[in-house]
């Protein structure tokens, strides 16, 4: 009994730590002066391109645990309907400030 119940608090210890560290690292967010790339995934990879031209606002959330990680959720708005959401985006205020820059006329 107490193998399973170590194994199962071992196992929610990794998913809840490990698994996010390591999707963490393995996803890249680069901007550039013509668009914004994502690529993330641990074993499959997958990546989304948003050409600079077609976003119409740049928004950042931070709570009280993002700020003290200096990380926090990313929102990019596009000329289609629905908004992008990028969550634990590190350095997120200053992704936000170039995002910015690079759309504002």
């Amino acid at each position: 009994m107490w193998l399973g119940l170590a194994a199962a608090g071992l196992a929610l210890v990794g998913r809840f730590t490990l698994y996010p560290v390591v999707r963490w690292r393995t996803t890249h967010f680069v901007v550039t002066d013509r668009r914004v790339l994502v690529r993330e995934g641990v074993f499959a990879r997958h990546g989304m391109d948003i050409p600079s031209k077609r976003i119409s606002g740049v928004q950042f959330r931070q709570g009280l645990l993002d700020r003290i990680l200096g990380s926090g959720t990313l929102v990019i708005e596009s000329d289609s309907d629905e908004s992008l959401e990028f969550d634990d985006v590190p350095g997120v205020r200053r992704v936000h400030a170039v995002l910015y820059d690079e759309v504002s006329p």
